[in-house]
């Protein structure tokens, strides 16, 4: 008989490499920080120890070598999601930068309901071109949004995501959600 269907994705393993590549963590940090219950924590853990990525102590886990090529090629193609605070949106804000994925990009629709589907309440999407931050649906520059934003370092061409819910870990799923579809 099988169990139940799992409650965390593709966004959860993902999530997790990023945070094991910070530090390590104990499991129920890592039910804290990626809001999902401890029964769907130890299934991620036992996927990513099966997989060879994350190895497990009493001290708690951490990336092994795999886990941190893993880790570097996730990074080669969008950053961690990263908590900001901004009075753009309401809510609890998660920023990330998805590189050189502008060519990809719809209207911002698409990017928006991916994030929605993760557990977000929505996002803003928006890339640089000719050195301005643009909206997909309109290309009006958005300077003024840019300095409200902290965006880090981003060059022609990346995607700015920034993904808002009434938690932050809900944000950074749907975030990664986005950058995740982006570079898929």
């Amino acid at each position: 008989m099988a169990g139940a269907d799992p409650s965390f994705t593709e966004v959860h393993l993902v999530r997790t490499l990023f945070l094991l590549g910070r530090k390590r963590q104990g499991r129920k940090k890592l039910v804290k920080l990626l809001g999902v219950g401890e029964g769907s924590v130890r299934t991620i853990i036992k996927r990513l120890s099966g997989d060879g990525l994350i190895s497990s102590s009493m001290r708690g886990h951490e990336l092994t070598g795999a886990g941190q090529e893993r880790l570097k090629g996730l990074l080669n193609r969008f950053s961690g999601p990263v908590g900001v605070e901004t009075d753009v949106v309401d809510g609890s804000k998660a920023l990330l930068v998805v590189y050189g994925a502008a060519g990809r990009l719809g209207s911002g629709v698409n990017e928006r309901d991916t994030a929605v589907k993760a557990g977000a309440t929505g996002a803003l999407v928006m890339y640089y071109s000719g050195g301005e931050l643009v909206f997909p649906s309109t290309g009006g520059e958005l300077d003024a949004f840019k300095d409200s934003l902290q965006v880090p370092e981003a060059d022609e061409g990346d995607v700015i995501v920034l993904s808002f819910a009434c938690d932050l870990q809900r944000a950074c799923d749907g975030a990664v959600a986005i950058a995740l579809r982006l570079t898929s």
